[in-house]
C-alpha cells in the first residue's frame, strides 16, 4: 500500500481524498490527504479485467468530481469507468479490450471505441467529461451523469498540427475561472486552449518543437488547473512541472518544480506523468 507498480496518475477529491492509478497492479488507490492508506478503491491487485464490475485493465487517467464521483481510463481495457464514491461501478463506455486503430471497419459505433487513453479527464461546470483518446488523435466529451455521447474535439484518426487537429492528445483540463478548455496535444509538444464552446483560442507552446526553456516543452502528458486560473504541466522529458498563466492569447510559464533534464531519487527530482491540484491550491 506504500509501493506503486506504476503511478500513472492522480487526483484529489473535494474532501482531500487523493486517488492514485497504480497501472502495473491494476487498481485504484486510496489515500487520506495526509498519505495515509484508506482503501483499494477500485479493481482487484494484479487480476486484470474480467466480465464483471470489480476489475480494471491497466488504469491510467483519474479524475474525480464534487460528489466524491471517480472517473477512470482503462489504457488497454479500453473503457471509460464511472465509480460512484464508495467505490461501486456507475457505468462503462467501450468495448472491453477492443482498440478501434485494431479494426479498420468496426461494427461499432466511433464514439465508443478508444485508442490508448493516456491522460487525465476533465470535467466541466455543467457535467461534461472529456477525455484525451490519445491513439485516435482526438478528445471525446461524454456526459458524467450516464455516459451518454456528447461530441467530439479534433478528427477522429487523423493527427496534425493545425488548430482543428491534435496528435496523441494527453490530459484535459478545465480553468474553474472562465471554462476554457486545456488538452496536452503531446505529439504536438504544445497545449492547446479553447473556450467552453470549443473555439479554439490559444496554443502554449511551440507547435512540433521540443525545448528545455520557459517556451517549451519536451512531451508533455498531463494537465491541471488552480482556483485562480494557475496551469500546471507536467513536462514529462524535461523532468518539471510548468507553472503558466494565459492572458489573452498570450503565455508564460517558468519552472514550478524540479530541476530541468534532472532525474534522480531526490525529492524535487522526478518524470511526472500526472499533477493534481487541490482546494488549497496544493499541487500533487
Amino acid at each position: 500500500n506504500t509501493v506503486f507498480g506504476w503511478a500513472y496518475d492522480v487526483a484529489v477529491d473535494s474532501g482531500g481524498n487523493i486517488f492514485v492509478s497504480d497501472t502495473d497492479n491494476l487498481v485504484i488507490r486510496k489515500y487520506t490527504g495526509a498519505g495515509a492508506f484508506t482503501s483499494t478503491f477500485a479493481g482487484v491487485t494484479l487480476v486484470p479485467y474480467l466480465t464483471d464490475a470489480s476489475h480494471l485493465n491497466t488504469p491510467w487517467g483519474v479524475t474525480a468530481d464534487a460528489q466524491g464521483n471517480l472517473y477512470v481510463t482503462e489504457n488497454r481495457g479500453d473503457r471509460l469507468v464511472k465509480y460512484n464514491a464508495q467505490g461501486v461501478q456507475q457505468w462503462t463506455v467501450g468495448h472491453t479490450g477492443i482498440w478501434w486503430q485494431d479494426w479498420p471497419a468496426p461494427s461499432y459505433p466511433g464514439n465508443t471505441l478508444f485508442g490508448g487513453m493516456e491522460g487525465n479527464p476533465a470535467l466541466d461546470a455543467i457535467g461534461n467529461l472529456y477525455v484525451g483518446d490519445t491513439g485516435n488523435n482526438r478528445v471525446l466529451i461524454f456526459k458524467a451523469s450516464d455516459g451518454s455521447y456528447v461530441a467530439p474535439m479534433g478528427v477522429t484518426r487523423e493527427g496534425g498540427d493545425d488548430t482543428a487537429h491534435f496528435s496523441c492528445p494527453a490530459g484535459v483540463a478545465i480553468s474553474p475561472v472562465n471554462g476554457d478548455i486545456y488538452v496536452v496535444d503531446r505529439c504536438n509538444q504544445r497545449i492547446q486552449v479553447f473556450t467552453s464552446a470549443r473555439v479554439y483560442k490559444a496554443t502554449i507552446g511551440e507547435t512540433g518543437v521540443t525545448g528545455s526553456d520557459n517556451q517549451h516543452f519536451n512531451w508533455p502528458r498531463n494537465i491541471a488547473i488552480d482556483k485562480n486560473g494557475a496551469i500546471y504541466v507536467a513536462d514529462s522529458d524535461n523532468h518539471r512541472i510548468q507553472k503558466c498563466n494565459l492572458s489573452g492569447t498570450t503565455s508564460s510559464c517558468s519552472t514550478f518544480l524540479g530541476d530541468t533534464g534532472v532525474f534522480d531519487r531526490a525529492f524535487n527530482h522526478f518524470y511526472p506523468f500526472s499533477v493534481a491540484v487541490d482546494n488549497d491550491s496544493r499541487v500533487f
